[in-house]
């Protein structure tokens, strides 16, 4: 099956539960809907350019979880215009958003930006443990917790007979960012408060919600890291994608002073822009590389099947005291 679109394409994300649905978002900020069952006509949702749209590339879009419904029917999108859009499935015949947010701190709290900046998203994260709570990354290296919570209803432009979004900040604390744009966050999904980020600075950042400073700094290799990911079925196992062309797999439970797998994905150290472990098949992790290649690996029983006790070294992770507490101390009680 090809599909083609009016634009190039630059985020996608298959459906949780349903394969055939895959949403993208495009350089020109339009958001598709296509459900590939549809063999004769897979388009069943394309946003429209208004003032409620994307003005810029969509660069990352995230299913969520209705814990009502237990489904996902909504997704959200971030764009480098720094907007991020809530959309409904239910309503995607109406070609435009049901909520809205800008990314724009009411006071600046990281020192990277001015009051009432508005801020150009480069990736986001929602957990599924904490559907309210979700984190972003900025290209000036920012990183941020914010709150979703839904905006009031749109109010109708008379003239265009299109809603009017009523854009506000989601953002609610501000973290230790990176040097360099932040290009992946990932959610523990075995912890509400634990989540990752990667930056061109090199560097792989352990984040606990409640605390401004990384619990750990992880430096692969000398060169940018542009994906990473958690483990599905290893709490304390994560991963990171550089700039060589190289995988860099740590097993936190082991230690964290080096990876405890090195996959070379390319002899020709082409980044790795895309990393993600399968969540119903523990042992295997796909990537995507400068290529234009995809490869599945499979990783062995040791860093894909879940140790005794591991979630509970991974909750002690978020007692740790940035300015005192110690992993290697962690990791000592917990053997």
């Amino acid at each position: 099956l090809s599909v083609e679109v009016s634009c190039c394409i630059t985020a996608l994300a298959y459906h949780p539960d349903q394969p055939a649905l895959i949403v993208g978002g495009g350089f020109n900020g339009e958001v598709f809907v296509w459900k590939l069952s549809n063999a004769d006509e897979p388009l069943i949702g394309h946003s429209k350019v208004t003032e409620n749209s994307h003005r810029e590339a969509v660069v990352s879009i995230q299913w969520l979880y209705d814990i009502r419904e237990k489904s996902y029917h909504q997704f959200a999108t971030c764009s480098s215009d720094g907007r991020v859009l809530i959309w409904d499935l239910k309503f995607m015949n109406s070609e435009h958003p049901c909520a809205g947010y800008h990314l724009k701190p009411e006071e600046s709290s990281d020192g990277r930006t001015k009051a009432g900046t508005i801020m150009g998203g480069t990736t986001m994260a929602f957990s599924r443990l904490d559907p309210m709570t979700f984190v972003v990354g900025t290209e000036m290296g920012g990183v941020y917790r914010c709150l979703w919570k839904m905006p009031p209803a749109p109010r109708m432009n008379p003239d265009k007979q299109i809603p009017i979004l009523t854009l506000t900040s989601p953002i609610k604390s501000a973290f230790d960012g990176h040097a360099g744009p932040v290009h992946t966050l990932d959610c523990s999904p075995f912890q509400r408060n634990l989540f990752i980020s990667c930056s061109s600075d090199g560097g792989l950042h352990l984040y606990d919600m409640l605390q401004s400073k990384p619990i750990l700094v992880l430096e692969p290799s000398s060169t940018y890291l542009y994906s990473a990911g958690w483990s599905r079925s290893r709490p304390l196992v994560l991963g990171a994608g550089g700039g060589d062309g190289n995988v860099y797999i740590y097993d936190l439970d082991e230690g964290h002073s080096k990876p405890a797998l090195t996959l070379e994905c390319n002899n020709v150290k082409s980044p790795v822009y895309a990393l993600s472990f399968n969540h119903k098949m523990g042992e295997l992790v796909a990537t995507g590389d400068g290529t234009s290649t995809v490869k599945v690996w499979q990783l062995n029983s040791f860093l894909s099947s879940m140790r005794p006790r591991e979630t509970d070294t991974l909750k002690r992770y978020t007692s740790v005291d940035t300015d005192e507490g110690s992993f290697s101390d962690i990791l000592s009680a917990a053997r």
